[in-house]
């Protein structure tokens, strides 16, 4: 069994380091942090408890919105579509250095300083305290949808863009874009008018997506679509029927289908556990928020709790 960091690990001192940005937006804190070591990236996007809320009871709270989830989805798509490890975050961290600032300092109160700390913690089992510093873990296990998206081929000029109109196809299946899709969607791709563009484009047909790259590339496009379905508050049939035509014209079997799509179900769950469990939360309530999940996004309970028992093997040294 390893040996749990010590308090001081997780001060602002210890962890400044790895701050690659920090960006506050009122009280949702996003966050990018980079091994000095192994550049490799973890990013957060959190948001702090207001004053005499516990950082347990926010985050349980969150849950119950896939709060923080999607980011990590659309860190994927922005990965995907070759737009960087840090899409548009990258960006605004290089424009901060350039200008003569630490991104990393530009928190100008204790709570927003304890915000980092806390975002910090989310992702802490995917690093490891060496005694003196914080250094990514080199043998991190790789979820399977995270394999399948970040460590497939890579895509054409023709897979990208028909990944992007999938995506946005999957956002507009309710028949529009609401203002909170239009948000996380200005997360992944370059800028206002690139979207506009692609929301102006017709619906995809089964001619074009069976141009696609065979193989690996189809199946990680239904992934990264169907991961981002499920982080919808309201996954419902119609995206649902949108995300089989997908895997229909992409010439993808029932069989993998159902392995793909239990594939994202376990990366959802996977995360919203990361955020709780990061606070000891393995309670009774965060139990229920995730049974609830499981529930709307058509998990079977068997399926849940091997999801929890094997992340808590993952992430506590099993």
């Amino acid at each position: 069994m390893e040996t749990a960091p010590p308090p001081e690990a997780f001060s602002l001192d210890a962890i400044r380091p790895l701050v690659a940005l920090a960006r506050v937006d009122g009280r949702d804190i996003h966050a990018v942090f980079r091994c000095p070591t192994t550049a490799t990236v973890e990013q957060v996007h959190w948001r702090a408890p207001p004053a005499g809320v516990s950082a347990v009871t926010a985050q349980l709270k969150a849950t119950s919105t896939l709060y923080g989830v999607r980011t990590q989805v659309n860190g994927l798509v922005r990965g995907m579509l070759g737009y960087g490890t840090l899409g548009r975050w990258a960006r605004m961290a290089a424009d901060a250095t350039l200008a003569g600032q630490h991104p990393g300092a530009q928190l100008a109160t204790d709570e927003e300083e304890q915000g980092i700390v806390d975002a910090f913690r989310s992702v802490a089992h995917r690093f490891e305290w060496t005694g003196r510093s914080w250094v990514h873990r080199v043998d991190e296990p790789v979820g399977a949808l995270e394999a399948r998206v970040a460590g497939g081929p890579e895509l054409t000029g023709y897979d990208r863009d028909v990944a992007s109109r999938m995506v946005v196809a999957v956002a507009s299946a309710h028949g529009g874009i609401s203002d909170e899709e239009r948000s996380h969607l200005l997360d992944i791709f370059e800028d206002a008018g690139s979207l506009e563009r692609l929301l102006g484009r017709p619906p995809l047909t089964d001619a074009e997506l069976a141009e696609t790259t065979r193989g690996a590339t189809r199946r990680a496009l239904l992934a990264v679509t169907w991961s981002m379905a499920l982080c919808d508050e309201h996954f419902d049939p119609a995206e649902q029927a949108v995300l089989e035509r997908f895997a229909r014209a992409l010439g993808i079997g029932l069989e993998e289908q159902i392995a793909i799509q239990q594939e994202a179900q376990v990366f959802v769950v996977e995360q919203l556990l990361e955020r709780t469990l990061a606070w000891g939360a393995h309670d009774a309530t965060a139990r229920q928020q995730l049974a609830g999940l499981a529930d709307r996004i058509g998990m079977s309970r068997g399926m849940l709790e091997r999801t929890e028992a094997r992340f808590l093997k993952k992430t506590r040294g099993g």
